[in-house]
């Protein structure tokens, strides 16, 4: 996490993803990163994009306007849950979401995004510290999109995987 310590970017809440199952079953064929994942405080995704062409500049104004997050439309059948299962943090233990947030947050964000994590992913944890010091109740995650070398992948299914990425 070098690259996090020269960014001046806490790692406590850094994640990475477990497997390549893992990864296929949290990304469900859409890899985009730095994005924002959100759930509501009944742990149900909340999507910030009004329309598939939006992109993640909206997270900026959503992230602004946190407080209504509970009172957006959600998805009950994709859960907190599914990305929690699927990760594991630096320490390679299993991590939970903490009771009684108003909402949790995943921010991906990966090496090779460079300085996109910077202008965006990076500048998000800062909104969302904002949100937090004026009186929200948020937990957010670092979710590392990077490939791991514990997934044993082959050259070619590396290959195929940096191909699916959204940038």
């Amino acid at each position: 996490m070098d690259y996090l310590h020269k960014k001046k970017v806490p790692v406590e809440n850094v994640l990475i993803i477990k497997d390549l199952n893992g990864f296929s079953s949290i990304n469900n064929g859409v890899f985009s990163v730095p994005n924002a994942i959100f759930f509501n405080a009944k742990g149900e995704y909340v999507e910030y994009k009004k329309s598939a062409e939006e992109c993640n500049a909206y997270v900026f104004g959503f992230i602004e306007d946190l407080e209504s997050i509970n009172n957006q439309p959600s998805d009950p059948a994709y859960k907190i849950n599914l990305l929690l299962e699927n990760t594991k943090n630096l320490q390679l233990e299993s991590v939970k979401a903490e009771d009684k947030k108003d909402t949790y947050v995943f921010i991906t964000w990966a090496k090779y995004a460079g300085k996109l994590n910077k202008d965006k992913a990076f500048a998000w944890i800062n909104l969302l510290e904002e949100a937090n010091q004026k009186g929200m109740n948020v937990q957010y995650f670092l979710l590392n999109y990077d490939l791991q070398k514990s997934w044993d992948l082959t050259e070619q299914q590396e290959e195929e995987l940096l191909n699916q990425f959204k940038i």
